[in-house]
């Protein structure tokens, strides 16, 4: 939702039409995904009413995307099945975008201006094995010095993790803005604690009732 709704935003276009490739990241509770996240007067949410051969090619290959960081197995074959689905789809495509270092490599063989917004850890879903990962940040750094392919992470520690295990180029830092929420923060309510949770994430939450007292909330 960041970086679609801030291209939103940058793009001067009278109508602004997008596509999650991978659409079952979000929690079950999250109701009207499209107008919760991806609002926009200018912007159209396209989700098919019927599965087509992508969004099937998706949920065999990231099974347990809503639940799991399970690494993605045999990439070069999901590279080639996402080519051949596809196919003349993307003709009518102008921007590729990805949020997870190691699904750009889907892109790769892709001849389309491609953005990456990075708030995962490089290694996110990448397997275990040496030479995979040797071989996954050859690829990803020649990608991100090619003309048409713009990367950024979403803070300075991704900044440093990523050069650390990268070497080069040095990927710029883009503070995330939530500008779906539609507000802007106003610090004016001294005894309260504003706290950035994510669906499988709330120890820091329950970090701060912990030293702060009181009874714990009850998550369903």
């Amino acid at each position: 939702a960041e970086v679609i709704q801030m291209l939103a935003r940058i793009f001067s276009v009278h109508e602004f039409k997008f596509r999650n490739l991978i659409k079952d990241q979000y929690p079950l509770w999250l109701p009207e995904k499209c107008g919760t996240l991806y609002w926009h007067p200018r912007m159209d949410c396209i989700e098919p009413e019927d599965t087509d051969e992508i969004t099937q090619l998706f949920r065999r290959r990231v099974p347990r995307s809503a639940s799991s960081k399970e690494a993605i197995v045999d990439m070069e074959g999901f590279v080639a099945e996402f080519e051949k689905v596809a196919g003349a789809r993307l003709n009518y495509v102008d921007v590729l975008v990805c949020t997870v270092p190691y699904l750009c490599l889907l892109l790769e063989p892709v001849d389309l201006p491609t953005l990456g917004y990075f708030g995962h850890p490089l290694l996110f879903m990448v397997p275990d094995e040496q030479d995979i990962r040797n071989s996954f940040w050859e690829r990803f750094s020649e990608m991100s010095k090619k003309s048409s392919v713009e990367f950024a992470v979403s803070d300075p520690f991704l900044q440093m993790q990523f050069e650390y295990q990268l070497g080069s180029p040095k990927l710029p830092v883009l503070r995330t803005h939530a500008l779906y929420t539609g507000t802007t923060h106003f610090p004016q309510r001294s005894e309260e604690v504003l706290v950035l949770d994510r669906p499988h994430e709330a120890i820091l939450l329950c970090t701060l009732q912990r030293f702060l007292g009181g009874e714990p909330l009850d998550w369903p």
